[in-house]
């Protein structure tokens, strides 16, 4: 305590002052404006894309089915001939009921006698059809045209025979031909020709003239030795 009251003592007594006023002013000072910020840059605008290429048509090849049967070009209908009409008989005229007046008979054909045994109209259509081998008198050649040589074969000096075998009719006449035995395109259509202008004895059966089928006929190519 002693120590204390002798630092006390010390201190020296406070002089009183007379106040002092002083005038302040505040000045206020706005702050400066903060500048615009600048305008951000338009963006460029994109390329346009370029247009893409157009595709190249697909090229199809087309093979034709070889296989498939093509269509055929349809044939124009021809005109039909007019008829003329021109008073006479026909092969229905002697038919029953054909207003003709009178009958006939009826048969398969007119180049023998008449015989004992008669048929309809209905089965006077066609001359019976006799094979070769059947006959009692086989067909003979009564008048044989020339056989023309075509160039290429006389050309070719090509050498051979052509076999055949004809259907001759009951009047004589070539209504069928068959090649059974070829030797050149030509030389059988040449023989082919000759024997269709080829006329003949009919065969016969039992004495009546038939037709005959299968009648054998050749027709030989050979060089002359001139």
């Amino acid at each position: 305590h002693l120590a204390l009251s002798a630092g006390i003592s010390r201190i020296e007594p406070r002089q009183d002052r007379e106040p002092v006023w002083v005038e302040m002013a505040i000045a206020t000072v706005e702050p400066e404006p903060e500048p615009e910020p600048e305008p951000e840059p338009e963006p460029e605008p994109e390329p346009e894309p370029e247009p893409e290429p157009e595709p190249e048509p697909e090229v199809i090849e087309y093979e034709p089915d070889l296989e498939q049967p093509q269509p055929q070009p349809q044939p124009q209908p021809q005109p039909q001939p007019v008829r003329r009409i021109v008073q006479g008989l026909n092969a229905s005229s002697f038919a029953e009921g054909a207003g003709s007046g009178f009958d006939a008979r009826a048969g398969t054909t007119t180049a023998t006698k008449a015989t004992d045994e008669i048929v309809g109209i209905d089965e006077a259509t066609e001359s019976a059809i006799v094979p070769f081998a059947s006959v009692t008198k086989a067909p003979k050649v009564r008048y044989k045209p020339t056989l023309e040589v075509p160039q290429a074969i006389i050309d070719a000096k090509l050498e051979g025979r052509v076999e055949l075998l004809l259907t001759v009719g009951a009047d004589g006449k070539v209504s069928g031909i068959q090649v059974v035995q070829q030797l050149h395109a030509e030389a059988d259509a040449a023989c082919v020709a000759a024997m269709r202008r080829s006329r003949w004895r009919p065969g016969t059966r039992d004495g009546t003239p038939v037709t005959v089928e299968g009648v054998p006929y050749s027709c030989r190519f050979e060089m002359s030795p001139d």
